[in-house]
C-alpha cells in the first residue's frame, strides 16, 4: 500500500469571528509566500476584528492547532493595508507564550517565526491587533521540510495522531494533505458521525463518545484508487465551562467594581472557545455543603446573590456550587464546585 497521504494535524475548531470573508484569499497567498520554498502550507487563519472597547480593549482571535513532536512549524503574516491595525500572532500552550511575531525585547514586529515542537499536543494560536485597532490579516502555518520530513514520512501519520481527540458538539478540523496525485481527489469518511468539506478543510462532527476512525481514499485523475490511509481518534465531551462573575479576574471578585445587576459569563478554559453547553442553574454559598444557598436560573444573578457577594469583605471566600448545564442533546451535566476570593 502506498503511503502518500499526510494527516498533518489532528483537530481544530471552527470559530465564527463573523467577518472572515473580507480578508481575501490574496492575503493568504502573500502570507504563504513569506514562508519560503523550504516549507509547505498546512492551514491559514483569516481574522478581521473591530476596534477595542472599554469592556474588551483587545479583541483576540483564538484557534487551536494540533502540532506534532519533532516538527518545525513556520508562522507568517500578511496584514491588509487599508486597516490601521497591525496583527500580532502568538503561539501558546497552557498560558505560556512559545513564539510570537512581535519581539517584545526589541519592540519590533516580525513577519514570521519558526517553532520546533517539543511535544505532540494541542496548542493555541492567538491573533490580536496593536493597541486594539481594527485590522484584517491572514496568517499561514507551514511545515519546514528540511527538519520535519525526518519525523513525518510522506503518507505516514505520526503515532500521536492515533491518540488525538475529537469533541462532540463541536466542529473538528482535519487538515489533510496528499502527494503524488496531481489532478486527483480525496474521499474522507468516518465510522462515527460525519465528515464534510468546508472552506478548504475537512470537518469531522462525531455523534457519540468512544472512538472515531477517519478514513482517507486518494483517487487518481482517472478515478482509479491510488492509496488509502486511516487514523483513529478518541471522541470525548468538551469540558464544562467555568462560571465567571462580573468584575472577576480569574477566581477573584473585586467588590469595588461589582455591579448591582448583571449576568455571568461562561469560560471554556480547558477547550478552545466554543459554547455547546447551556447553563440551567447555579448556586452561591459559603461552602460546598452550605445549606443556606442562593440559587440562580440561567445566566442572571439574583438580587439575593448580589447582596450575598456585596456583604463579603476583602479576604473572604465563597463557592459556586451545583452548576448544571445541558448539552445539545438535552443531557444534564453537573460541574464541580469552584471557589471565589474577594478583593476590595
Amino acid at each position: 500500500m502506498k503511503k502518500n497521504i499526510i494527516l498533518l494535524l489532528a483537530i481544530g475548531l471552527l470559530f465564527h469571528l463573523g467577518l472572515f470573508s473580507q480578508c481575501n484569499q490574496q492575503l493568504v497567498e502573500q502570507a504563504a509566500k513569506k514562508a519560503g520554498t523550504d516549507a509547505i502550507y498546512i492551514r491559514d487563519f483569516k481574522v478581521k476584528l473591530t476596534s477595542g472597547t472599554i469592556e474588551n480593549p483587545s479583541p483576540v482571535g483564538k484557534f487551536p492547532v494540533y502540532l506534532n513532536e519533532g516538527v518545525t512549524y513556520r508562522f507568517t503574516l500578511e496584514n491588509a493595508s487599508d486597516y490601521p491595525g497591525f496583527a500580532v500572532l502568538q503561539l501558546s500552550r497552557k498560558d505560556k507564550t512559545l513564539g510570537s511575531t512581535y519581539d517584545f525585547d526589541h519592540k519590533k514586529d516580525l513577519e514570521k517565526f519558526d517553532f520546533f515542537c517539543p511535544q505532540s499536543a494541542t496548542y493555541q494560536v492567538l491573533i490580536s491587533f496593536s493597541q486594539g485597532q481594527p485590522g484584517c490579516v491572514a496568517a499561514v502555518m507551514s511545515m519546514v521540510l528540511k527538519d520535519s520530513m525526518k519525523v513525518i514520512e510522506p503518507g505516514i501519520p505520526v503515532a500521536s495522531d492515533s491518540a488525538g481527540r475529537l469533541y462532540l458538539f463541536l466542529k473538528n478540523h482535519l487538515n489533510i494533505a496528499a502527494t503524488g496525485i496531481p489532478g486527483g481527489h480525496l474521499e474522507v469518511t468516518t465510522d462515527n458521525g460525519s465528515v464534510h468539506h468546508e472552506g478548504g478543510e475537512y470537518i469531522a462532527e462525531p455523534d457519540h463518545p468512544g472512538t472515531a476512525t477517519i478514513m482517507v481514499n486518494a483517487f487518481k485523475r482517472t478515478g482509479e484508487l491510488n492509496e488509502t490511509d486511516s487514523v483513529k481518534y478518541e471522541v470525548v465531551l468538551p469540558s464544562l465551562p467555568q462560571i465567571l462573575l462580573p468584575s472577576s479576574i480569574g477566581n477573584t471578585v473585586h467588590l469595588r467594581d461589582f455591579p448591582g445587576r448583571n449576568t455571568v459569563q461562561l469560560n471554556f478554559s480547558n477547550e478552545p472557545d466554543s459554547d455547546p453547553y447551556k447553563l440551567i442553574e447555579f448556586t452561591i454559598a459559603d461552602s460546598p455543603s452550605d445549606a443556606d444557598q442562593f440559587i440562580a436560573y440561567g445566566l442572571y444573578l439574583t438580587p439575593q446573590q448580589i447582596n450575598f457577594i456585596r456583604s463579603k469583605k476583602a479576604g473572604d471566600s465563597f463557592y459556586i456550587i451545583n452548576a448544571r448545564f445541558t448539552d445539545p442533546k438535552g443531557k444534564v451535566h453537573r460541574a464541580s464546585p469552584v471557589i471565589y476570593y474577594v478583593a476590595e
